[in-house]
């Protein structure tokens, strides 16, 4: 195992360097060859990645020094569960009809889990009854099914899974080349542990095309 991935609340990434690698002015281990660096995507800049103005808008109800770790608000399950909420919220303004429909507890911060994403991504219902049952359970109140608005919260958590999926692929990808330089010509397999609930369970994440299975193997 060269890179590994723990995707979560204070998620971060770790990749085996060369000892020969590390800055000759520290002390070094000569019982090994390699190290474990700890690292996070902000190490190459906290706006490395665009930021959206939803973003902004989680960024603000956040601890302070957090919005200085994409990995961890872009990636992990309770981050992407928020994020879909903001994008809904924010939307419901331009639909009026749509506002006394919507579970009141909807509104509250944080009150949408990445489990109840992931059903919503699992959800192959016509009318996406499955979703409708979920959510009625975890908001108290009665949801219809065949809401328009089911409809467009699906939309949305599959956007937010997707670029947290493609997000992860990238810092895998740039790992990868400081590891082994440019794409390996070997023809070698490049293996990659990733742990984590949102990788192993929210629905789409693993399978997206977007984890850059084209380039190396999850495990």
């Amino acid at each position: 195992m060269r890179i590994s991935v723990v995707l979560g609340t204070g998620l971060n990434a770790a990749i085996a360097l060369p000892m020969a690698a590390i800055d000759p002015s520290r002390p070094k281990n000569q019982e090994y060859d390699r190290i474990a660096i700890n690292t996070e995507l902000s190490l190459l800049g906290a706006n490395l990645i665009e930021r959206t103005r939803w973003d902004d808008i989680l960024i603000q109800s956040l601890p302070p020094g957090v919005c200085a770790q994409p990995l961890e608000y872009m990636c992990s399950g309770y981050y992407i569960g928020e994020m879909v909420r903001i994008i809904f919220v924010t939307t419901i303004c331009s639909f009026p009809s749509w506002a006394g429909r919507v579970p009141r507890g909807f509104y509250a911060p944080h009150s949408l889990a990445s489990s109840l994403v992931s059903i919503l991504l699992q959800d192959t219902t016509a009318d996406l009854s499955v979703s409708a049952a979920a959510l009625a359970e975890a908001f108290g109140s009665s949801v219809r099914e065949s809401a328009p608005w089911l409809e467009a919260l699906k939309c949305i958590a599959l956007s937010v899974t997707r670029r947290a999926s493609g997000v992860m692929a990238m810092s895998i990808f740039t790992l990868l080349l400081v590891a082994y330089g440019d794409e390996p010509q070997d023809g070698r397999e490049r293996v990659v542990g990733v742990s984590g609930a949102v990788f192993e369970k929210l629905a789409g994440f693993k399978e997206s095309e977007l984890t850059g299975k084209d380039l190396v193997r999850f495990g």
